[in-house]
């Protein structure tokens, strides 16, 4: 029987934002290593189905969502692995309208503790460990990200084997 491969829906940040955060995690990595991965904010994780429907859904999804600039709210850690070090970011109206429509999109249930961020780091470090470790990392991050990409990612366990199968510019 054929295993059925898991997917993701991700907002990307343009290329220029995308390099900064890459800097960020690389001086927090330097500090306490963690796993590599694209920069990215999750609309959806644990989708399932025929990839290339789900890839007609996501173009689709393309074209109806502009380009907008997701603001950040502050530099945050958690106990949570893949929240490790994350910088939360406004729940702003566009962020909420891409949610939105990938529910709509992909017949999924609505989830309310939808929390849009960008992850910097992914560990299972303690708090103490990470504070400790990252006392003196000053990253240069922005106030605000252009958020001008969707893309489905196939999942899997390791995270070194995450791909992108397709990745588009938002263009509504």
């Amino acid at each position: 029987m054929e295993e059925l491969s898991q997917y993701a829906l991700w907002l990307l940040p343009d290329t220029g934002d995308t390099r900064l955060i890459e800097l960020a995690m690389e001086q927090i990595n330097e500090a306490l290593p963690g796993p590599r991965f694209v920069p990215h904010i999750t609309l959806f994780d644990r989708l399932t189905g025929n990839e290339t429907e789900l890839v007609d859904k996501v173009v689709a999804c393309s074209e109806k969502i502009a380009p907008f600039d997701a603001e950040s709210e502050k530099l945050m850690c958690s106990q949570y692995y893949f929240r490790a070090l994350y910088v939360r970011l406004k729940a702003s109206p566009d962020m909420l309208r891409c949610r939105q429509l990938g529910t709509d999109s992909f017949s999924l249930r609505l989830d309310k503790s939808f929390k849009p961020h960008i992850s910097l780091l992914y560990s299972s470090a303690s708090r103490n460990k990470k504070t400790s470790s990252l006392a003196d990392v000053h990253l240069n991050l922005p106030d605000r990200y252009n958020i001008n990409r969707l893309a489905l990612v196939r999942t899997a366990l390791a995270i070194s084997d995450w791909k992108i199968v397709r990745e588009l510019p938002l263009s509504g």
